[in-house]
């Protein structure tokens, strides 16, 4: 959030860039669980009771979730079957969201494309600029913000190395 704060306050050949995140299909039922934690902590034992007709949506998602981790493939009542994953791939947080980098016009606010796309039909330049973009706003707000030690503001410095910086940018 703190980097798209900074993305949004620069713009470059009239365009800004954007962070895009969306929970994965496969594991968003595991987000939906996680967040709502505090508030289905109370149905967790009878969620998981196969004797209880628990069909709600926390209830099927949390039966999902056993059965995903038990490789039940039948399911429990009421939930899809699912097959066993590998346990690496749960306790992976990277497998829990998709992210992209949005290009968005910088006088209107219309996305115009996402990096993904721009680099299959992008030039050399166009595809590497955003990451260039996001690397330096990154390590301007890593290293040159202003921080407060007491009651004495000072600012940090830095040196960000990059192998084979700015190819193929003219």
């Amino acid at each position: 959030k703190d980097l798209d704060r900074r993305l949004e306050l620069r713009s470059f050949n009239g365009e800004r860039y954007a962070f895009r995140r969306e929970k994965a299909p496969m594991l968003s039922y595991i987000v939906d669980l996680v967040q709502r934690l505090d508030e289905i902590q109370s149905k967790v034992d009878a969620a998981l009771d196969d004797s209880t007709a628990n069909n709600d949506e926390v209830g099927v998602n949390l039966r999902k979730l056993m059965s995903l981790l038990t490789g039940d493939e039948e399911g429990r009542a009421g939930a899809a079957p699912e097959k066993a994953v590998d346990l690496k791939v749960l306790a992976d947080y990277r497998q829990y969201y998709t992210f992209e980098i949005d290009v968005i016009n910088a006088a209107t606010g219309a996305r115009i494309t996402d990096v993904s796309t721009r680099i299959g039909t992008g030039s050399g330049g166009e595809r590497y600029v955003p990451f260039y973009i996001v690397i330096g706003t990154a390590m301007a707000g890593a290293c040159f913000d202003t921080m407060v030690r007491g009651d004495t503001a000072y600012r940090q410095s830095g040196v960000m190395l990059l192998d084979e910086a700015f190819e193929k940018l003219d």
